[in-house]
């Protein structure tokens, strides 16, 4: 068998992963199995339950060998078909405590989602805080067959706050966590291998990092929940290596977390964009594929949603090109008259006349320069992640002749 033989044989289509879960399922005791390949999930019916197939497909498919393939989706298959119970107090759960590090369009796709499919979102009270931009901390009940989100309703029934029982969690996961944990793949790189499904988490734990050998403060990339991927602040090696390699791990591997750097600052994470201007250009390009990829779920959601609730709103679009120099930007359309939901881009393209096809009066303005000016135009919308801002009323005459002026000044520049 060839290499490309070798390959592809490691990716079945996803109806046939799906045949081969449900014969997994049957073999299980699950019987009664409905496919359906929209969502692509398996409903057993004698469980009455649905088993949504995205992570377990993505986690078969990245699977180097064939018994770990195995191992993988009869994993799936056990923590699905087990019926895990949480403990009611305190003191029985806190030695199984875990946290978790999650983005928060995770959450807000998730509940969007049910929302626009008519499901209840009652038992979805999420509890979280955030740890840096673009990422929040959860707790999660780690069984022994599975691993269960922790919300709300559950830590009032304990009677304990969430920043009481993250605390606990933390300890929890630096018990767990080996000085061996991370492998030098490169001078100054360093990639994670806790294989415990709490490699992203070792955010919270910012004392390891400073335990390895860098250039410099800590930069770490957490392309999905499984890895890490960990150079120093002055490595120009390192992080030219992350951001050519570490995209393929964050859009292709299943569970993506983060396109952003972090790096360490007086042991907290904060946002980081590399000095090197051809560095920079490829993480501020990650950043928005991101964004495009999360608008687009959400854009899909928002349609059904209103569709359901019979609204009649429009949903921009987070539309993004690419330069002949491989600079990308990306767009928004804000049309004169039309209610509209806006997601943020590079730019805000105000369509003065949107009925004259032949010339619509189109005015292009950087956002960060056009916000000031119609900030109280924009109202942004709660529980949206990534944002996005309702825009009922277009700009005045004065308004539009001060965007025309910044969008001249941003020409000349």
């Amino acid at each position: 068998m060839g290499l490309l033989d070798r390959l592809l044989s490691r990716r079945p289509t996803r109806d046939a992963f799906a045949k081969l879960a449900a014969a997994v399922l049957e073999k299980s005791g699950a019987s009664n199995l409905q496919y359906d390949p929209a969502e692509f999930s398996l409903r057993a019916g004698s469980v009455d339950r649905t088993f949504f197939l995205e992570n377990a497909y993505s986690d078969y498919c990245h699977a180097q060998k064939d018994k770990d393939r195995q191992s993988c989706l009869a994993r799936y298959v056990s923590s699905f078909l087990q019926t895990s119970v949480v403990p009611r107090d305190f003191a029985s759960a806190k030695a199984n405590l875990m946290p978790v590090v999650r983005d928060p369009a995770y959450y807000s796709l998730t509940l969007l989602k049910f929302q626009s499919d008519g499901k209840s979102t009652s038992n979805l009270d999420y509890a979280t805080t955030p740890v840096a931009p673009g990422l929040l901390a959860a707790l999660a009940f780690d069984s022994e067959h599975t691993i269960m989100s922790i919300d709300r309703s559950t830590l009032e029934g304990w009677g304990v706050d969430f920043g009481q029982a993250l605390a606990i969690a933390v300890e929890n996961l630096r018990d767990r966590t080996p000085a061996s944990g991370f492998k030098q793949i490169a001078s100054g790189l360093y990639i994670s291998e806790f294989g415990d499904s709490y490699d992203s988490a070792r955010l919270l734990l910012p004392d390891m990092f400073y335990r390895l050998a860098l250039n410099g403060d800590p930069v770490i990339f957490a392309p999905n929940r499984n890895q890490l991927w960990v150079t120093g602040k002055y490595d120009a090696a390192g992080l030219g290596a992350i951001l050519k390699f570490g995209p393929e791990s964050h859009f292709s591997q299943g569970h993506s977390l983060s396109p952003n750097l972090y790096a360490l600052a007086d042991g907290k994470l904060v946002g980081f964009l590399p000095d090197d201007s051809a560095q920079r250009l490829l993480a501020e390009n990650i950043q928005r594929r991101r964004a495009a990829m999360d608008y687009d779920q959400q854009t899909e959601c928002l349609y059904a949603l209103h569709k359901r609730e019979n609204v009649d709103l429009f949903v921009g679009k987070y539309s993004l090109f690419e330069r002949k120099d491989g600079t990308q930007f990306s767009i928004c359309v804000w049309s004169n008259g039309i209610d509209s939901l806006l997601p943020k881009a590079d730019t805000i393209a105000f369509v003065v006349d949107p009925t004259n096809e032949q010339n619509p009066d189109r005015v292009m303005v950087p956002w960060q320069n056009a916000f000031p000016v119609i900030r109280e135009l924009m109202e942004e919308q709660p529980d949206l992640a990534p944002v996005r801002y309702r825009a009922r009323k277009f700009p005045d005459s004065a308004q539009l002749a001060e965007l025309r002026k910044l969008a001249r000044d941003a020409t000349l520049t």
